[in-house]
């Protein structure tokens, strides 16, 4: 069924802060508008994982969606989940979901996407395997590793700069760099979905 997951950390009810980069980018991704990955149905809570969850097709980059994603197709199916544990449990519903399907995800079929402070606002930067070490010290981060490793996972760090409270909303001059954020980290989103080892 799933091909890939992408995991993007956050708080539930922390709209628009720093620390839910994770979860606007997920956002992003599910918004036909600004990437090409295209809903096979919406997004919904899943009691059994504890989070949003939601599949999608990648469609090629000429693709159109006024016909919609093709009705059979090889084209990779992309879970996406937005664990509504907490930030600092994100892990428990991140094992729920490769024990759900663990003849189809592994651990390297996981990209964890958080927020970082260690980067500028507006820069992004993937890290395959191993977790560097700039992400260890992320509660989200850490709750993954402890919960199914970090061996194999492969984690997006999404910059927010140094601030005294990453739980406090973006300011409006930084809106900018906020849209140029997300819209970086779902293109890296689509290319590790195409190109990261299966």
């Amino acid at each position: 069924m799933f091909t890939k997951l992408v995991v993007g950390l956050g708080n539930p009810c922390l709209d628009g802060t720093p620390h839910n980069l994770g979860f606007m980018v997920v956002a992003r991704m599910l918004e036909n508008e600004a990437s090409h990955f295209v809903a096979r149905s919406p997004e919904r809570f899943s009691w059994s994982l504890w989070g949003m969850i939601c599949d999608s097709l990648l469609l090629p980059e000429d693709s159109s969606y006024a016909h919609g994603p093709p009705q059979q197709s090889p084209l990779p199916v992309v879970a996406t989940l937005r664990p509504m544990t907490l930030m600092n449990l994100s892990g428990a519903s991140v094992r729920r979901a490769l024990s759900m399907y663990p003849s189809l995800l592994l651990p390297r079929d996981v990209l964890v996407v958080h927020d970082d402070t260690n980067l500028p606002l507006g820069q992004v930067k993937l890290h395959v395997p191993p977790l560097p070490k700039a992400s260890s010290s992320h509660n989200g981060v850490k709750s993954v590793v402890a919960s199914v490793g970090a061996e194999e996972c492969s984690f997006l760090r999404v910059g927010c700069g140094r601030r005294k409270n990453v739980l406090q909303p973006f300011g409006r001059e930084e809106k900018e760099s906020v849209e140029i954020a997300l819209q970086r980290a779902v293109e890296v989103c689509m290319e590790w979905v195409l190109h990261a080892q299966s």
